[in-house]
């Protein structure tokens, strides 16, 4: 084959087509890109289908594209061959640049030119998956008719079409009859649907709708009463509030120089630009649904994220709505500024709000202003707003005149960098040549939300030390929230999702403060060594079931408990009058059923004249702890728990590992090794990677090689053995030692002997 290390003209091309050069192959492997090693140039032809790619798949990557880097990719050149337009496709690998090659794709068929231009061929291979062709998606649509995306893999691996996880995934859209898991159209609902949410109100959901007899207008409310309660428990105080914003005044009053010197004071005295750890977040999510979702965050600085370290948000309340009117978005701020003031009276410090983080939804400053606290907007909003409606190469080179830039470790103040309305204006006119007239009228008309809400000094008085703030955190919880609720069949399923999503938020936090974190840990500055510092330092950051969290439960019940529910049985037990306590047995009164109740227990009533009550008994026994009134069912009922809040340390501690034994019995089951030869091994990762040997000759050991100095005598009983075993004389000599004959004569009358003596005692 003629070796062509450049690009191939047109005539050229013509040329070799016809004369048939191409060698025609079925597939492009491996082993024909090698021999570019010696050859440096090779002409193959592949078959070619409408709709297969273009640039033919072998390894190598010809195109790529990353964020803030020149794009890499194939140059399309237009010419003429045997009288037809076509396009020579000229591609260079992206890792090396003396690896190139050119396509043209005629008559149904692919001719590819490989060839370098120095150095070796590059065996490395960096891109991992191929293309599927047109035929081999078709093939694999007819394997999901009826079937799922594994069993569809499972039938096509067998014919020899592999595809990966993802690429079968992708054939589901054009399947119509692939079995998939929650798909379905989008969530409808009627009158009856959303009366059907009552059931939900004894945990907070408040309803409400309205209808013209063709459009249904819905809303649904909720708050979580434990994530604000942790809020607020860690929130700062309205004095601190007031004397920072102080601070703030005194700060933005003095000249440049002064201010210059003590923010940058305040970025090394703050944690990560923060002076409170304690900002809300308020943001409407899309596609949940028929409905829209707006949800309320806030962080606390007492727990934080394990993978990340920063501080944890948890959902506050949110609200399911059909439109996203001011005044729809006002009665929620109504409702959580009312739940706000009922958590907040049973704090004893009096917490304050500092800022509430969102986009540019108008809307959503219904919230600052009823709960009183500073809006912020998300200055990344901002920065994608201008890009799409600019284009991003255009908006790059302005957006430093806005946002400010970095250069040589130092910060550089933009337009939002501004102190006040006249150093805003300022540089407004002074930036105004090199803006475009849309992004300089934006600014202008929209000077004073800017003012209010973006702005570095209304950043300042928020606590907020750094100039660039966003509201990712929101952004980031949207996701996760749509992954787990998929796709809700109904609207009770939706609310109900709902519900889950923030009750497993209380259950992680609880999970790290009993020292088994999965996702979320518990702040170093809160960690504590005494079983009673841990437990006032719980209730002080506002955890549920704080008392409880310091039990040492046993990590199979911590991760079964509801901490809500078990917060209220908690607070429930702890009203329960203590009638007698002995080792065995604790009589309690419980005030909160009826005498005339229809429920009836093996129980003890005593009646008075004043009032009636009922006489709960808790026994010790071998398995378990009994309860009079509470089924095993409930194995942590309210009386379960006061009896064990009596008890010492040790003694509660052997009655939760009786109760975990109860909630998760031993399964019987076979040995992990049944079905295993005892010399199986488990293969690790360094066992495939193991020394290949290439044996060069072959040679003997030492020892035989020095069997040609040895003593030519043999024994006569050796050597009759032989020949009474051995028909044909053999070819190679056997001699052996004088010592080694003597010591096979040995083992053999040692042998014979102990043969011997095990016969005559056993006879």
């Amino acid at each position: 084959m003629t070796n062509f290390c450049h690009y191939f003209s047109a005539t050229e091309w013509e040329e070799y087509v016809n004369d048939g050069k191409f060698s025609q192959l079925e597939e492009l492997n491996e082993e024909t890109l090698e021999q570019l090693g010696e050859m440096r140039s090779i002409l193959v032809s592949l078959k070619f289908n409408v709709g297969d790619a273009k640039v033919n798949f072998d390894g190598h990557t010809w195109d790529h594209s990353s964020k803030n880097a020149p794009r890499h990719k194939p140059i399309y050149k237009k010419v003429s061959i045997n009288g037809q337009n076509v396009f020579i496709i000229q591609c260079q690998s992206f890792e090396h640049g003396f690896f190139k090659k050119e396509i043209l794709i005629i008559d149904g068929m692919q001719y590819v030119h490989y060839f370098l231009t120095s150095n070796d061929y590059p065996s490395e291979r960096t891109a991992k998956k191929r293309r599927l062709t047109n035929v081999e998606s078709a093939q694999f649509r007819d394997y999901l008719k009826k079937r799922t995306v594994s069993d569809a893999r499972k039938l096509a691996e067998k014919d020899g079409l592999i595809l990966t996880r993802k690429q079968a995934s992708n054939q589901v859209k054009y399947s119509e009859d692939a079995i998939t898991g929650k798909t379905g159209p989008k969530i409808s609902f009627t009158e009856a649907d959303i009366r059907d949410l009552d059931r939900f109100a004894p945990s907070g959901l408040k309803t409400s709708f309205s209808t013209d007899g063709n459009i249904l207008d819905f809303t649904a409310m909720k708050t979580n009463e434990d994530q604000i309660r942790m809020f607020l428990s860690v929130s700062p105080r309205k004095e601190e509030i007031k004397r920072w914003q102080n601070h703030v005044e005194n700060i933005l009053k003095s000249d440049l120089d002064q201010k210059k010197k003590l923010i940058t004071e305040l970025s090394g005295e703050t944690s990560a630009g923060f002076k409170f750890s304690n900002r809300m977040f308020i943001d409407t999510t899309f596609n949940i649904g028929h409905l829209y979702l707006t949800q309320l965050l806030g962080e606390t600085k007492s727990f934080r994220t394990k993978q990340s370290g920063k501080v944890r948000t948890f959902t506050l309340a949110w609200m399911l709505h059909t439109n996203k009117m001011s005044c729809t978005h006002e009665l929620f701020a109504k409702f959580i500024r009312r739940a706000f003031r009922m958590v907040s009276d049973g704090i004893s410090s009096d917490p304050a709000l500092t800022c509430l983080y969102m986009d540019g939804e108008q809307s959503l400053l219904e919230y600052s202003r009823i709960l009183k606290t500073s809006p912020l907007r998300c200055d990344f909003h901002l920065f994608a707003q201008f890009s799409r409606k600019l284009g991003k190469s255009k908006f790059a080179s302005q957006a430093k005149y806005i946002f400010g830039t970095m250069v040589n470790g130092y910060w550089k103040r933009g337009l939002l960098g501004s102190f006040d309305e006249e150093e805003y204006q300022k540089k407004l006119e002074l930036i105004e040549p090199l803006l475009d007239a849309y992004l300089f009228k934006w600014l202008s008309d929209n000077k004073s939300m800017l003012l209010e809400c973006s702005v570095v000094s209304a950043k300042l008085r928020a606590g907020h030390v750094l100039q660039f703030g966003t509201n990712n955190a929101i952004e980031a919880n949207n996701g996760k929230l749509k992954m787990r609720v998929g796709k809700p069949r109904n609207i009770s399923e939706l609310v109900q999702s709902l519900i889950d999503y923030c009750e497993d938020e209380i259950r992680e936090a609880c999970r790290a403060a009993c020292g088994y974190p999965d996702t979320v840990i518990l702040s170093p500055e809160y960690s504590r060594d005494s079983v009673e510092e841990k437990q006032d330092m719980l209730k002080s950051i506002g955890l549920p079931a704080s008392e409880m969290i310091c039990w040492n439960m046993p990590i199979k019940l911590v991760y079964a408990l509801n901490f809500a529910d078990l917060n209220e049985k908690y607070e429930k037990a702890k009203k329960l009058d203590l009638l007698k306590m002995t080792p065995i047995l604790w009589l309690l009164e419980d005030f909160s059923v009826d005498e005339n109740s229809t429920e009836r227990y093996d129980v003890l009533y005593v009646k008075n004249v004043h009032n009636s009550f009922r006489i709960v008994t808790i026994r010790k026994l071998s398995s378990v702890l009994g309860c009079s009134s509470c089924s095993d069912s409930d194995m942590l009922c309210a009386h379960r728990l006061r009896a064990l809040s009596e008890m010492s340390s040790s003694d509660r501690m052997a009655e939760l590992i009786k109760i975990t034994g109860k909630m998760f019995p031993q399964k019987v089951t076979v040995h992990p090794r049944s079905g295993h030869k005892q010399s199986d091994r488990i293969g690790v990762r360094s066992s495939a990677n193991n020394y290949h040997r290439n044996v060069n000759d072959i040679s003997e050991l030492s020892i035989f090689q020095q069997q040609n100095n040895t003593s030519e005598a043999t024994s006569s009983l050796f050597n009759s053995t032989i020949e009474d075993v051995v028909e044909e004389p053999s070819t190679v000599d056997l001699d052996f030692s004088n010592d080694s004959l003597t010591a096979t004569v040995e083992n053999a009358v040692f042998f014979f002997f102990f043969f011997f003596l095990r016969k005559w005692l056993s006879s």
